[in-house]
């Protein structure tokens, strides 16, 4: 008569399927967590420029201070509000423009601050793709995408000293709008964002392709008509704002010059960059690594253990029997033995060492993820 065949055998490939479906998800878990943790934002400068240029027909005696400046500190979201100024403090009238190029181009660009109740709207050209020639270097200029504001400071206000050194000019002259690309760049993983931003602000003080030390005078060859030049005595600022309470500025680029907060104050062109991490949620992402960790050692224990019973399983279905030639007896010794009940083998159990060592394994892996996130923060 055939044998029927099992019922539940079809079902006994389950436990192995869900078992590796844990572990596969524990590590894509572990995977995503320890990414986010880790993930640093782009790191590539902003695509854009702001300078000052006086007019080569006046004398250049003036001090220039030009200032960039986030509506909202940090200047946050993809399209921020920037404030650019001007201040200008001497002996003689100053004529001269403002450019902004790139993705510092302002949308909807207004005068602010506190002559701008009174202040007619600013003149602003926009020009396609000025060319300029170098005078100093020789060579010609191509400023791509250029907004040119006009300035004109007919009084000037004789320099006063200020705390840090710097000549403190008069009232400066402010514009506000929209810049064309984010400030800050973060590293999100969908829903998740990493702890970690870099801000990458405008090149200020000079125009692109030249050096800091490269005062012109540049020649308008298309698009911008007259001749200019840099101001030698100059002062450029980037205020970014304070720095939340919880935030660390990690490495800035210059050197931030600013006791305060986040900014800079050179009297050289640059353009700045910083990384900030957010401890708070810095410690979060730690704390989820480790539990993440802990899940994927249990997880990858019980597959152990699994697995461990298979084989253990297999090897004992793999060994042929074998039959030993039986022996007489004496009557009465067979019949002792038949007297006896049977013996019932228990089914296999995994051994309390192997479950042990997976214990300390999973302790010693959490201990090590904690002190090594905590080393990496510091």
């Amino acid at each position: 008569m055939p044998s029927r065949p099992d019922p539940t055998r079809r079902y006994r490939w389950w436990p192995g399927v869900v078992i590796a479906t844990i572990c596969l998800a524990a590590i894509v878990f572990f995977g995503l967590v320890s990414l986010t943790l880790d993930g640093r934002p782009a790191a590539s400068p902003f695509d854009g420029w702001v300078a000052v240029l006086g007019s080569d027909q006046d004398p250049m005696d003036d001090h220039v201070e030009l200032s960039v400046a986030p509506a909202l500190p940090g200047a946050p979201g993809d399209h921020p509000q920037l404030t650019y100024a001007v201040a200008v403090c001497g002996d003689n009238p100053f004529h001269g423009i403002l450019l902004l190029g790139g993705d510092a181009r302002l949308a909807d660009l207004r005068p602010t601050g506190p002559a701008s109740a009174d202040a007619a709207p600013p003149a602003v050209n926009t020009l396609p793709n000025p060319i300029v020639d170098d005078i100093q270097s020789g060579q010609r200029l191509t400023l791509g995408g250029t907004q040119q504001v006009d300035l004109d400071f007919p009084a000037v206000e004789p320099c006063v000293p200020s705390p840090s050194g710097a000549p403190m000019a008069g009232a400066p002259a402010q514009f506000t709008g929209t810049a064309g690309a984010s400030i800050q760049r973060h590293w999100d993983l969908g829903w998740w964002s990493a702890p970690r931003q870099n801000q990458a602000w405008p090149r200020i003080g000079s125009l692109p392709g030249t050096s800091a030390n490269d005062l012109g005078p540049f020649a308008g060859v298309d698009g911008l008509s007259g001749t200019w030049a840099r101001p030698p005595a100059t002062t450029f600022r980037v205020t970014a704002g304070p720095v939340a309470g919880t935030t660390f500025v990690e490495a800035a680029a210059p050197a931030a010059t600013t006791p305060a907060g986040l900014g800079w104050e050179l009297p050289n062109p640059f353009q700045p960059s910083a990384r900030l991490t957010d401890t708070e949620s810095q410690n979060r992402w730690q704390q989820l690594r480790v539990l993440a960790g802990v899940l994927l050692g249990l997880a990858v224990g019980v597959a152990a253990l699994r697995l461990y019973g298979w084989l253990r399983g297999r090897r004992t279905v793999g060994t042929p029997a074998v039959e030993l030639p039986v022996t007489p007896q004496p009557v009465w010794h067979r019949r002792s033995h038949d007297a006896r009940p049977p013996v019932v083998m228990d089914e296999p159990r995994p051994p309390l060492e192997l479950i042990a060592v997976s214990l300390v394994l999973i302790s010693t892996a959490a201990i090590w993820f904690a002190r090594s996130t905590r080393r990496r923060g510091r």
